[in-house]
């Protein structure tokens, strides 16, 4: 139903091109123009077209409950074209009182023309899925839409994670190409929150090797990363008290010259908007909830510790300091931030504390 005669079809990451000859009710027959290799469970791509199928399916409502039953940490929504195609999934996860983040796939036109609202609405941010997208769209176009992308989200304190073909010649070489480590870091420069690897890891000869790659090329980029500028002009604080807060004690980290900023947290909001605005010292997001510490891992400079039950959040105040020294983020005599938000004030991030480490 979605393809018309004359239609280009893609397989396998467009590696493969086919031509449509003639659609039939239950077949479409082509021409290969580009032939290649393909194999179970690869992307069908339609460029230009507007399908009416659905972004989520009867099946794929399936794959949410068996994501609930087993806890998994987030959710990620391919070929999302408006903030809408994310509701069936909400609404499944709101049946099984499920709190599962929700990360909307970018890798079709309409959803590059839809970000704003698409962010707005995927609980966990996006994922830049360069692959689809490349297809999708005009080659030459994918850079400034990656860029746009992980800026719309930087602004609305979202996380965003840029993904497909990072380092796709370790597939079956041992070393990366230039222009690979190249586009690696540039997607850090942009403000990225998470590099992420596909087929070098889930099919490529290397993947140990890839993924140490791209560690190294992480930790070498973030050295001259303009944590200052972000500070200021990455999020949009107008009006927000949270994001107010947040950025107050990010900026005292640079005038007390702090350790770390130690953040207790239920469900991981403060962490997030700490961690949009860039901080160059660690953040330690602390929880009693341990899904709330597996996700947070997602976000830039966040790490994460299991608390145990609290009775009040004073208390865990309090210990804040001591936490830090456990975890090693900040040495005794050193000052470091803490941040949360007090539930009674209903006013999310409210609370900012300078602590000395015991």
């Amino acid at each position: 139903a979605a393809v018309r005669e004359g239609d280009p079809i893609y397989l396998a990451d467009g590696r493969v091109r086919l031509r449509a000859l003639a659609v039939e009710s239950e077949e479409v027959h082509c021409r290969v123009e580009v032939g290649g290799r393909v194999a179970s469970h690869q992307g069908v791509n339609l460029p230009g077209t507007t399908s009416g199928m659905p972004a989520t399916g009867a099946d794929d409502l399936d794959w949410v409950d068996f994501a609930v039953e087993h806890d998994v940490d987030l959710l990620a929504i391919s070929f999302v074209r408006s903030a809408a195609d994310l509701e069936p999934v909400l609404e499944r996860l709101r049946e099984r009182h499920s709190t599962i983040p929700l990360i909307a796939k970018i890798e079709k036109p309409q959803a590059a023309e839809n970000a704003e609202e698409i962010i707005d609405a995927a609980t966990s941010g996006i994922m830049v899925a360069r692959g689809d997208l490349g297809i999708e769209l005009p080659i030459e176009a994918v850079p400034a839409t990656q860029k746009r992308l992980i800026r719309l989200a930087g602004r609305r304190s979202k996380p965003t994670i840029t993904a497909t073909q990072m380092l796709a010649s370790m597939v079956s070489s041992d070393r990366p190409t230039r222009a690979e480590v190249t586009d690696v870091a540039n997607a850090i420069y942009d403000g990225t929150d998470a590099v992420m690897l596909s087929e070098e890891t889930a099919i490529g000869d290397n993947p140990v090797e890839a993924v140490a790659t791209m560690d190294r090329i992480a930790r070498r980029t973030e050295q001259d990363l303009p944590y200052a500028d972000w500070l200021i002009n990455r999020v949009d604080i107008a009006g927000e008290v949270s994001a107010s807060v947040a950025q107050g004690a990010v900026a005292s980290t640079y005038r007390l010259n702090l350790a770390a900023i130690v953040v207790p947290t239920m469900s991981g909001r403060t962490a997030r908007l700490v961690s949009a605005l860039r901080p160059e010292v660690p953040i330690l997001a602390i929880s009693q909830r341990k899904e709330t510490v597996r996700r947070l891992n997602l976000l830039f400079g966040v790490r994460c510790a299991l608390t145990e039950q609290w009775g009040e959040l004073r208390d865990l105040l309090d210990d804040s300091a001591s936490i830090a020294r456990k975890e090693g983020i900040a040495k005794p005599g050193e000052l470091i931030a803490v941040t949360a938000g007090l539930p009674d004030q209903e006013l999310g991030t409210n609370l900012f504390e300078i602590h000395r480490v015991p």
